[in-house]
């Protein structure tokens, strides 16, 4: 008993904050620093046109951009989503979208907006309005998502 109480009260210190559940994510740093994506050179320009872009086409732009950039690979998608994830939610909210209520397809829609649902979930909804400018720098907001 005493040995196994000695190893014990050498082993360092354990907090939450060594939890990998609480470690920063990948995405964090660019939200914070970079919630435009001006830093990458596929979703900065991507913002401002879907900014500039009719909201009943945008669905067209991010299909468009979606296929351009491999996006329908999901290793892909991971790899685009700490780069830039507003924009890939935005784009994926898109799609779910219209796949919903253009084709009425609510299977395919229910997978559309599981992706948006994995990818958003990860944000506390009052963080995605602000880093999303409240529509301002991203066309989404948490309730629109909901």
């Amino acid at each position: 008993w005493s040995l196994a109480w000695c190893a014990n009260a050498e082993a360092p210190r354990r907090t939450l904050q060594d939890d990998p559940a609480f470690q920063r994510k990948n995405y964090q740093e660019n939200i914070e620093k970079d919630a435009e994506c001006n830093r990458s050179p596929l979703w900065g320009p991507f913002r401002v046109q879907l900014l500039q872009t009719e909201e009943d086409m945008r669905v067209e732009l991010a299909y468009e951009k979606m296929m351009e950039w491999g996006l329908e690979n999901v290793t892909k998608v991971d790899e685009e989503s700490k780069v830039c994830l507003l924009g890939l939610v935005s784009m994926q909210y898109y799609f779910a979208h219209m796949l919903l209520f253009e084709i009425g397809s609510v299977e395919a829609a229910a997978d559309a907006f599981r992706m948006v649902d994995e990818h958003s979930g990860a944000l506390h909804p009052d963080l995605l309005d602000k880093a999303a400018g409240y529509g301002k720098i991203w066309p989404i907001s948490a309730d629109g998502l909901d």
